[in-house]
């Protein structure tokens, strides 16, 4: 996540709430908040193309999946939203690593 000022809503969606923040760097968050922070399940979405999806505390994130822009899927621990820890790499290709980052 980006330092620095950003934006929150809460906007009532058809069937449940949907919260999300936008962060100066352009990367848009959708998920639960608990004081302005992710905090519960959600998604980064970044302006790279990727997604972090996972159960997010206080806005940070230790379990959750990173998709690529380029469909590479990374699922296990991260650290400053990163691999970080044990996890499932998957390659455009199909081959899978399955190890410690």
């Amino acid at each position: 996540m980006s330092d620095g000022p950003f934006e929150c809503w809460e906007a009532e969606a058809i069937l449940a709430a949907v919260e999300y923040c936008v962060y100066p760097d352009g990367n848009i968050y959708i998920g639960e908040l608990k004081d302005l922070a992710p905090s519960g399940y959600g998604e980064l979405n970044n302006k790279d193309g990727s997604t972090i999806k996972g159960i997010w505390e206080n806005g940070d994130i230790d379990k959750g999946t990173i998709i690529k822009s380029n469909n590479e899927v990374y699922t296990g621990q991260l650290k400053n939203l990163k691999s970080h820890g044990v996890g499932e790499y998957i390659y455009q290709n199909k081959n899978v690593y399955r190890g410690t980052w």
